[in-house]
C-alpha cells in the first residue's frame, strides 16, 4: 500500500521537471527571438535611410548635374 503514494509523488515530480524545463527553454528562446526582432528593425531602418539617400542622388542627378553642382551629403553610418 506504500507503493501508490511514492509512485504518485515521483511523477509529480517528473511532471514538475519536465513543465520547468519547458519553461526556461520557452524563456531562452523568447529572449533570444526578441534580440533578432530588435536586429531586424535596426537593420529595415538604416535600408529605408539608405534608401532615401539613394533616392536623393538620383533626384540630384536629374535635376542639378551640371558644373557647380552640390555634393550629396555624406553616407549614413550603419548601427552597431
Amino acid at each position: 500500500m506504500d507503493v501508490i503514494p511514492a509512485v504518485i509523488t515521483g511523477g509529480a515530480v517528473i511532471v514538475g521537471a519536465v513543465v520547468t524545463f519547458f519553461g526556461v527553454l520557452y524563456g531562452h528562446l523568447s529572449a533570444r527571438l526578441n534580440a533578432l526582432e530588435d536586429d531586424l528593425a535596426s537593420a529595415r531602418s538604416y535600408n529605408r535611410e539608405m534608401w532615401m539617400y539613394c533616392r536623393r542622388l538620383l533626384d540630384m542627378y536629374y535635376r542639378h548635374r551640371v558644373p557647380g553642382a552640390p555634393d550629396p551629403d555624406p553616407l549614413p553610418d550603419e548601427p552597431a
